[in-house]
């Protein structure tokens, strides 16, 4: 399954419409079923809804993009030209990519710490591009 996968958009172009129409929704559903009309603090209770039904709409998006894409990916291959690791709240462990494709520029992907100790800089690596359910063209790197 695809939503599990580190994955990243190509292009923003085609996101906004669909979640803003999902986020309008959930607004709508949050106003009629959540929101107290008689409450002094109806304002920061409309800021919330918005709040949560952006994140909603987007989130949401993104996830039905990617899960239910059946399209074929076009593969391609990227070079590994640097990797990093970084510490905070949690260790993560980044892969710096060569231009590939129709990405014309370098890309910082975060990895498996299994997949960051296998791969060595220099190493080429499959990137699979797939369509998108909504035309948000997205991609991963097969590990």
């Amino acid at each position: 399954m695809q939503g599990a996968v580190d994955t990243k958009v190509l292009s923003y172009d085609n996101v906004w419409a669909p979640s803003l129409a999902i986020g309008f929704g959930m607004i709508i559903a949050l106003y009629f079923a959540g929101i107290k009309k008689s409450n002094e603090s109806i304002v920061g209770q409309i800021i919330i809804a918005v709040v949560i039904a952006a994140a909603y709409g987007f989130g949401s998006t993104m996830q039905i993009n990617s899960v239910f894409d059946q399209s074929k990916p076009q593969v391609f291959n990227a070079m590994v030209t640097n990797r990093h690791i970084t510490h905070g709240k949690s260790t993560t462990y980044h892969l710096i990519l060569s231009e590939w494709g129709q990405h014309h520029e370098s890309d910082n992907i975060s990895v498996s710490e299994a997949f960051y100790y296998q791969v060595q800089v220099g190493s080429q690596l499959k990137i699979d591009l797939k369509k998108g359910t909504l035309n948000i063209p997205w991609y991963y790197v097969e590990q």
